[in-house]
């Protein structure tokens, strides 16, 4: 609906254009940190990650960890949407307290993803490698005029040295390989080269990271 600017399949308008273009409207203003997570999680598994492309990396590393990772996950935080930053154009969406994530890519693709979890953050994490099959099959050209002559051309991927690229600052084809590395939870063989260094346990360091009120439930 929301990527047929408010249209539903049959054709009936739901929403107004206004209204959709209120929820992708950029509300968050220009704030110097305002790609940043307020309060920095203690550990990795605790980040936001669901896309490759990001505003910048953090100048910190976390204890035990010999690689920095971007400082949040969105750009920008509008009236009804998140910004994420997609291998090649802005996607909006938003990510649900106990799970869930919705993404639209104007003009691209949609999709709205629903589970319930526990600890939510590592499963954010996990749908990057979905969004990112996504990016890479939607195939997003733009014209370009040189010398008066218009040509089609492939946007690079993260606008080029525009935005930082995960992947390619970790050296890594897929976010499986990092969460493999930070939390290698699932049965794998120990002498796997996953391409990251040696890889650290943060199974007893996440629970530091759940609510008291999640506890209780």
């Amino acid at each position: 609906m929301l990527i047929m600017e408010g249209m539903g399949p049959d054709g009936t308008r739901v929403l107004s254009k206004y209204g959709v273009r209120q929820i992708f409207s950029n509300g968050g203003g220009k704030a110097t940190m305002r790609d940043s997570v307020l309060n920095r999680p203690r550990n990795p598994t605790g980040s936001y990650l669901v896309s490759r492309c990001y505003p910048r990396m953090d100048m910190e590393k976390y204890d035990g960890i010999p690689f920095t990772l971007p400082t949040g996950p969105w750009p920008d935080y509008g009236l009804g949407a998140m910004f994420f930053l997609g291998n090649q154009g802005e996607i909006f969406g938003h990510l649900g307290a106990l799970g869930g994530v919705w993404f639209v890519a104007p003009g691209r693709f949609s999709y709205y993803l629903a589970w319930a979890a526990f600890n939510m953050f590592k499963t954010y994490q996990a749908t990057t490698d979905i969004l990112n099959a996504f990016e890479s099959a939607s195939n997003f050209t733009v014209t370009s005029t040189d010398g008066g002559e218009e040509h089609w051309e492939e946007i690079p991927v993260c606008g080029g040295e525009m935005y930082e690229d995960l992947f390619e600052h970790l050296g890594i084809d897929s976010m499986k390989k990092l969460l493999d590395y930070l939390d290698p939870s699932t049965p794998r063989s120990c002498d796997e080269d996953i391409g990251l260094g040696e890889r650290m346990l943060w199974n007893e360091a996440v629970v530091d990271e759940i609510p008291d009120y999640m506890m209780l439930l």
